[in-house]
């Protein structure tokens, strides 16, 4: 190793980060270094590798990093911070063009390599510098290194947690055009300091924080907005139906009133709107005037009384949604002589009774009407559409008779009878040869499915609730199914025929209580996805240790679970819920299988008490609520990427939790007195955490009923 070491990392890492490990980070105990490359790493991540995880190249043997720990020494005494162009590529100096090094970036933003993060940023390296997606990168720790590139024009920070303070110098971007903040902490101020970009798209759904919206009507260059979730925002919704080239514009769920519809019914550029659960809008007649508008939602809308029957006379509008409104008959005779609709909902609409108008649209390709249940007319007719491609008639009166049609349906894609109790067996859709999601969920009396088998391209079967289906052998037929719910299927006792879907990703096998064997899944070699919620039949779980694509598993309730041992083994978790295993004693998993992990729930288990959260760098949510006997956790400090802890009434945990509580993403904290005092409490909330307890909100329910009941004396 050369003796004259630089201010820069001799190792490619960025200034003033902790020199250590390549994967781990952490710093060397016994250092080990791989042969050609030289890259060193610890003993701990470095048993058995046969490929550098830096540089991809094989490795030829490994020794002792004998000349690392003086170096090392020299490098922590004399790194000074020298900006960012320790993270630009030699080969920049000698072409003259600005080349990012995506490893050393990766590291500078509180990544690792390898990692979900370092392989974003791989792919925008890709794409010239010009798109960078970093949604759901949970070690992302400091997006302010962005700013290097500057040719960036699409940047996606969805779920960072820290928008507010690194927002201003990421707005220096001057390129940037598209911007999508959802789900962050991004306030008031981040819509202030970006409101003189030159942005076409902006997107910040589900930001609680944001109140006011008003600097946003500067952005005039403004094509496409989404705020929708952003429930607090109080000031400037006027305003920004006002923008002169506002193309689509999602409001889902804010304050947007009668005043916004009047106000947008004059842009002559709207094609899409979204207003869904905005409750205080009451008449929605002006959008009569925006006749190019081609994609209108007003799902949950319930207080709607003027104006639907006109909305359906617009002449370009290809997909409506109208439920959960007053639509009625009216507005379906209405939409009857629409000549360019192709998609309509109509969920949730009591008032429609009469549905024979639609036959008559030539153009109509998909039609839900779930929950209409005052239907009773023109099913039959919608049937004889041999043009139709998906249909939704949940808990809809449908009788057999009136499905027979759809056998000469040949485009029919996707069907959902669920709740048609009149539903014995599937003759009706035996000529379906095209259908690739079917619903029959809660068809209590349907014992026979033989006529699937004509159904190959079928992809998503759900027979959830069929309490009378024994046998499902008919399905090793369909050679393309990826997604199957079996849950609540009390009579099925045996799995025989699935093993030869070996297409099969999802499986839900949640509360079939005669259930009690699943090694006949063993051709299932892609599953991805497996439910065993109260599935108490099953002798024991030794299926699992064979299929090592699992990756989301779900055990609540089963009470025979004492240990993990049958989870572990070269697998990569995504989620684990092993809720109400009243047994489980110990949760230890290998932190090789859960190193993607991004979900554990324990909650309810009475007898766990110890937990190892070694490894879990991804995990996001965990719970460990009612965990009554809970006294140890482990590797707190691993948890990087936690956003939502439950200890609700869980035991005194002997070794603290302070660690947890100083993770840099954690925003949703449910607690009780039992883990933290008052004080501790209030700093966290002043720190802008949101700390839920579940204690206070019992006690305010206990004092309403009281002084209610002293009022009454």
């Amino acid at each position: 190793m050369n003796q004259s070491t630089s201010a820069n990392c001799v190792y490619g890492y960025p200034p003033r980060w902790k020199v250590g490990c390549g994967m781990c980070q952490k710093r060397w105990a016994v250092s080990m270094e791989s042969m050609p490359c030289g890259h060193v790493f610890c003993s701990t991540c470095f048993p058995e590798i046969k490929v550098c995880p830096l540089c991809c190249g094989e490795v030829a043997s490994r020794r002792p990093a004998f000349r690392c720990a003086s170096a090392l020494d020299r490098v922590r005494a004399r790194r000074n911070y020298v900006g960012p162009t320790a993270f630009y590529n030699d080969c920049s100096q000698k072409t003259g063009k600005t080349v990012v090094d995506p490893m050393r970036l990766t590291r500078g933003m509180g990544g690792m390599v390898p990692s979900k993060l370092f392989e974003r940023i791989k792919k925008s390296e890709e794409s010239n510098w010009k798109v960078m997606d970093l949604s759901g990168c949970t070690e992302l720790l400091d997006a302010r290194l962005l700013t290097m590139l500057a040719s960036l024009e699409e940047l996606n920070l969805a779920g960072y947690p820290r928008v507010r303070h690194d927002l201003e110098v990421i707005a220096s971007l001057n390129n940037l055009v598209r911007l999508y903040l959802d789900e962050t902490d991004a306030d008031d101020r981040c819509i202030f300091k970006i409101r003189n970009k030159s942005l076409l798209h902006l997107s910040c759904v589900s930001c609680r924080r944001i109140t006011d919206v008003r600097p946003l009507a500067e952005t005039t260059t403004l094509q496409k907005l989404s705020l929708a979730g952003c429930k607090n925002i109080e000031f400037g919704l006027e305003e920004i139906c006002e923008l002169p080239h506002i193309r689509k514009l999602n409001l889902r769920g804010t304050q947007m009133n009668d005043a916004c519809i009047s106000k947008l019914s004059r842009n002559s550029n709207l094609l899409e709107l979204d207003c869904g659960d905005c409750l205080e809008i009451t008449d929605v007649k002006p959008l009569a005037k925006s006749k190019k508008l081609e994609v209108l939602t007003l799902e949950g809308c319930e207080n709607i009384i003027r104006g639907l029957v006109d909305l359906c006379a617009l002449p370009d509008v290809r997909q409506m949604n109208f439920s959960g409104t007053a639509a009625d008959n009216a507005c379906i005779s209405k939409l009857g002589k629409s000549k360019k609709l192709v998609s309509l909902f109509c969920e949730q609409c009591p008032r429609v009774t009469n549905i024979r108008p639609l036959a008559k649209i030539k153009t109509l390709e998909f039609l839900s009407l779930s929950g209409s249940i005052n239907i009773s007319r023109g099913v039959g007719r919608i049937c004889d559409n041999q043009w139709i491609r998906g249909l939704n008639f949940s808990d809809v009166d449908v009788r057999e008779t009136d499905v027979m049609a759809l056998a000469d349906c040949d485009y029919l894609v996707s069907l959902n009878l669920s709740g048609c109790l009149e539903m014995t067996d599937l003759d009706a859709i035996e000529g379906c040869m095209s259908l690739e999601s079917l619903s029959l969920c809660d068809c209590r009396d349907l014992a026979d499915i033989t006529s699937l088998r004509e159904c190959r391209f079928l992809k998503t079967l759900d027979l959830s609730g069929c309490s009378s289906l024994c046998d499902i052998s008919a399905l090793r037929e369909c050679a393309r199914l990826k997604t199957l719910v079996l849950s609540r299927c009390t009579g099925l006792r045996d799995l025989s025929g699935l093993g030869e879907c070996a297409t099969l990703v999802s499986l839900d096998l949640s509360e079939c209580h005669s259930l009690v064997d699943i090694s006949a899944l063993g051709g299932c070699v892609n599953l991805v996805a497996l439910y065993l919620r109260g599935c108490n039949g099953l002798q024991d779980l030794n299926a699992l240790k064979e299929w090592k694509s699992l990756r989301m598993l779900d055990l609540s309730g089963f009470r025979k679970l004492e240990d993990v041992t049958a989870l572990r083994g070269g697998r990569n978790w995504l989620t684990l819920n092993l809720s109400n295993c009243e047994n489980l004693k110990e949760a230890w998993l290998d932190g090789h299988d859960c190193r993607d992990l991004l979900a554990l729930d324990l909650s309810n288990c009475e007898n766990l008490k110890e937990v190892w959260l070694d490894g879990c760098r991804q995990l996001a949510n965990l719970n460990l609520s009612n965990c009554k006997n809970m006294w140890y956790i482990h590797g707190q400090t691993e948890c990087k990427g936690l956003v939502t802890l439950n200890l609700y009434n869980c035991g005194t945990i002997q070794n603290g939790i302070g660690d947890l509580l100083k993770l840099p993403r954690l925003t949703v904290l449910h607690i009780d007195y039992n883990n933290a005092d008052r004080q501790s409490i209030e700093n966290l909330r002043n720190k802008g955490l949101e700390i839920v307890m579940e204690e206070e909100e019992e006690e305010e329910e206990e004092g309403s009923e009281y002084t209610s009941e002293d009022e009454g004396c």
